[in-house]
Formats: structure tokens, sequence, C-alpha cells
């Protein structure tokens, strides 16, 4: 089992809705992005922490490997952005989280390869694997 972080802004709603993780992970045309193509790493059973607006929001549990998969109405498509990616299927265990940012050095060790730059500002990208063999306790939330 591994343990995930994505940051996720204005999809987190649509995604727990329609339990998925959808991803597009060329920006116009730079090469693939890592912290998107590691979502060919998620397995059955692994855990997501899902982070949205400056708060931890909600963890899930992955359901589906990826598969290749259209755009789910409701995500927002930005430039240079076309239609077919790939989703991994989700299962919601908490929703409704409001753990800012700013606590969770408690918790995760900043630096890369992980979510936090520094103890109180997080790295912008989509995905994220802990290199914990424990995640993130759930005592936390």
């Amino acid at each position: 089992m591994k343990f995930w972080y994505a940051m996720q802004g204005d999809n987190f709603k649509v995604s727990m809705k329609q339990k998925a993780l959808w991803t597009w992970p060329w920006a116009g045309k730079r090469a693939l992005k890592v912290t998107r193509s590691i979502i060919f790493e998620m397995r059955a059973g692994d855990v997501v922490f899902h982070h949205s607006k400056g708060q931890l929001r909600a963890v899930s549990m992955v359901t589906a490997s990826h598969i290749n998969f259209e755009r789910p109405p409701g995500y927002l498509r930005r430039q240079g952005e076309t239609d077919s990616r790939w989703l991994v299927r989700v299962g919601p265990i908490a929703t409704g989280l409001t753990l800012p940012y700013t606590k969770l050095r408690k918790y995760i060790k900043p630096g890369r390869p992980g979510p936090l730059n520094n103890a109180t500002n997080m790295y912008l990208g989509f995905l994220h694997v802990s290199q914990s063999r424990t995640g993130f306790p759930y005592s936390a939330l």
C-alpha cells in the first residue's frame, strides 16, 4: 500500500462527487509532468489525501488503477488540454475535513519529493507519493 497526496484545487468537489482522479499530464508542448504521470503507479488499496484551497479536505482509497478516460463532466479545461487521458477511481473514507497545510508539518517531513516545499508552503504538483511506510496518522484528522 502507498500513500498519495493529491493537490486538486478547482477540481476537488467534482472529483469527490465522481469518486475519481483524472489528469491531463502535459501543459502545452512541454514534457510529461512527473507529478501527473505517476498516476500509473496508483493501485487498489492505496490511500489518497486530497488537498484543496489550503487544507486537507478528504481521505479516500483507490478502488481501481488507471484507465484511459475522457474528461469527466465538470473538470475544468486548461489551455492546451484535450479530453482524453487517465482516470483512477477512488472511494471516500473521510470527507468534510479542514486541516490547514500549516499543521501538516507535524506529520509530513517538508522537502522534495513530498508535497511540502517547507513547513508552511505546499508544492503545487498534482500527485505525490509518501516516502513513509505509515503515510499520515488518521488520528490527526
